[in-house]
Parts: structure tokens; C-alpha cells; sequence
């Protein structure tokens, strides 16, 4: 489950494998039985989602 104190909209700070590196982004996308979360990142040229489970 997700912890209770994270919301669509939520600013996030987490480790993203694509770049292997931390990288804050904003939660776009909630599970409804909250199995994961989707974080949208900007890294200025471009941006991507990652999914991380609860």
C-alpha cells in the first residue's frame, strides 16, 4: 500500500534507474488499491515517468 501521506501532485525526491542517480519529480499517478505510484521527472531536455511500488 502507499504510505497515507503521499498525494497526486506531491513533490518526490527518489533514486530513478533510467539515470542512476536522485532526481525530485511530482507523483502523477496513484494505483487505486495504491499497488504504486507514477512520478513525473524534468530533467530540462526531456521528461519521464517512473513507477515505484508501495
Amino acid at each position: 500500500m502507499i504510505p497515507s501521506n503521499i498525494y497526486l501532485g506531491d513533490t518526490i525526491t527518489r533514486h530513478i534507474e533510467a539515470t542512476n542517480r536522485s532526481a525530485t519529480g511530482k507523483v502523477v499517478y496513484i494505483h487505486p488499491e495504491g499497488r504504486y505510484y507514477t512520478v513525473e521527472f524534468d530533467l530540462g531536455l526531456y521528461k519521464f515517468r517512473e513507477s515505484f511500488n508501495a
